[in-house]
């Protein structure tokens, strides 16, 4: 199964690789790779995530302190965004229009 990433789900990914890279350069890599992983193993395990409780239709798996939420659409992975896991993710994550199917 193929794995796709919403444009959303790539800015959290900067924009959370960026806070931690400012503060450890080394963690920030480890983190990327973490993820990186994490996905791939979606794409022969789709259901290894978590039914969100809140929006069942998406998954979540958990990388770290991070949540790296998806769906299964058509035969792929297609994630759509990615939060720390003390926070629901923001609003504007709900309008990926790049996830219908």
């Amino acid at each position: 199964m193929k794995v796709f990433w919403s444009q959303r789900a790539g800015e959290r990914v900067s924009e959370i690789t960026g806070w931690i890279d400012e503060r450890d350069p080394m963690a920030a890599a480890r983190f990327l790779t973490k993820l990186s992983s994490s996905a791939s193993l979606l794409a022969d395990n789709p259901e290894l995530g978590q039914v969100n409780p809140l929006r069942p239709q998406f998954r979540r798996l958990r990388v770290d302190d991070f949540i790296l939420e998806y769906r299964v659409v058509l035969g792929e992975v297609r994630i759509r965004t990615v939060y720390h896991g003390h926070y629901e993710p923001p609003l504007d994550d709900f309008t990926d229009l790049d996830l219908l199917g």
